[in-house]
């Protein structure tokens, strides 16, 4: 009869809380100041780790949305180092890539990160998927309501929204002529580019209006990163609950703009 021998070395990693590993990979990213890979990886799911060496070596393998695929896997984060061997072939050094190293950082000790392989994971849609993308390709490149993951577009009055709370908003700035705003339009600094839900310009002032609902749920961290980046352009930014915008929309306007007027 063979004795059964523990691997210590595996029972490290195999008794891992895989979102708490996930979550310190994060914050790791953000101290490293890339705050679209901590975003990125923050929607993640780790699928599988695959041992090597006695498990002193391990692959991570992620599922990601595909809104936030190319930011995880943009060759400056994804990416291993190179060498050339004797006979002048090019290959990668396994566990060089930044993401691997700040997985590395934040595993047990003796176990180092090999590879992590980013897959995009398949989504629920709608039963008009097909519609819905040949509608937008028919009209032409937008930068304005793009669909992204499962959100259903609303269309009212030419523009695109992602829910009735958001319609609900939209109708009641069209009664003011001394409120101008757009919705959910891309905006960029530099080749990063994040979408409010209102941008509103008013006596002077520039301010972005969120409406939380179902589309926000479990977006934490991305909320953060995006409320971050337009406050960082001097904008003032207010988050309201879309059953209220959609219940009592004169309320939320008349309190977002006695805000923005008493913003710096």
């Amino acid at each position: 009869m063979s004795e059964l021998k523990r691997d210590p070395a595996k029972e490290r990693v195999t008794s891992l809380d895989w979102e708490a590993l996930l979550a310190s990979a994060v914050r790791r990213l953000i101290k490293l100041d890339k705050p679209e890979a901590a975003l990125g990886l923050a929607e993640a799911t780790i699928v599988r780790m695959l041992g090597h060496g006695g498990w002193s070596e391990v692959d991570i393998h992620l599922e990601v949305p595909g809104d936030h695929f190319d930011a995880l896997t943009a060759p400056e984060v994804y990416a291993n180092d190179e060498d050339v061997d004797d006979f002048g072939h090019q290959y990668e050094l396994h566990g060089t890539s930044p993401l691997s190293r700040v997985f590395s950082n934040v595993l047990p000790p003796g176990v180092e990160c090999r590879d992590v392989e980013a897959k995009i994971g398949n989504e629920p849609v709608e039963d008009d998927w097909r519609q819905q993308v040949r509608a937008g390709l028919d009209s032409g490149p937008s930068n304005q309501g793009r669909p992204f993951g499962t959100s259903k577009i609303i269309t009212h009055s030419g523009l695109n929204y992602r829910s009735r709370a958001e319609v609900a908003i939209a109708e009641k700035l069209e009664t003011s002529d001394d409120v101008l705003f757009i919705p959910n339009s891309a905006a960029a600094a530099g080749k990063v580019q994040k979408e409010p839900d209102f941008l509103i310009f008013y006596r002077g002032k520039v301010g972005i209006l969120e409406v939380d609902g179902p589309t926000h749920s479990g977006r934490m961290a991305d909320d953060s990163l995006r409320d971050s980046f337009f406050q960082r352009q001097g904008m003032f930014v207010k988050h309201y609950p879309a059953e209220k915008c959609a219940k009592d929309p004169t309320w939320v306007l008349r309190d977002f703009l006695g805000l923005l007027l008493k913003a710096p």
